[in-house]
């Protein structure tokens, strides 16, 4: 099961609580009760989509973003969901997989480009870009405990 893009998913699912608690917005509920139920809806989605008995990928964009820690400053790539979204997503996931455009220049000069997926980003490779330029990131997630992961590739 492939759920393109995770992002819209979210918001469909901010959408259902905003209509069920006829609210406008998630703050309406006060003390960050709409964030936690729009949160716990999610999780609870997720977590049945994926003890389902076929594999579950979530498709994401990806960001750049800059941390600043003690020692200075780096360069994450994380997934474009909001931040309460993202850490339930990332932990779920058995893994991160990027997919880029590799290009390379062919016997008689010519760029050629072939589509690659890769479990980090790569520094060399023009990357995939969907709209607004934001990256690909393809994520899976399968229950451990109840079966492997079971990735196929046909051609």
């Amino acid at each position: 099961m492939i759920i393109d893009t995770v992002d819209n998913a979210y918001k469909f699912c901010t959408d259902s609580i905003l209509k069920k608690f006829k609210i406008e917005h998630e703050s309406d509920l006060g003390y960050g009760k709409g964030y936690a139920i729009v949160n716990n809806e999610f999780q609870r989605v997720l977590t049945k989509l994926a003890f389902l008995p076929y594999g579950l990928f979530l498709v994401s964009h990806a960001k750049e973003i800059e941390v600043e820690t003690r020692t200075g400053k780096y360069t994450r790539i994380v997934p474009t969901l909001p931040d309460k979204a993202r850490k339930i997503v990332l932990g779920m996931v058995d893994m991160v997989l990027y997919c880029d455009l590799e290009v390379t220049v062919g016997e008689n000069g010519e760029q050629r480009m072939r589509r690659v997926i890769r479990t980090s980003r790569a520094s060399t490779t023009r990357p995939a870009t969907g709209p607004g330029g934001c990256r690909r990131r393809l994520t899976s997630t399968s229950p451990s405990s109840t079966r492997p992961s079971t990735w196929r590739w046909r051609r």
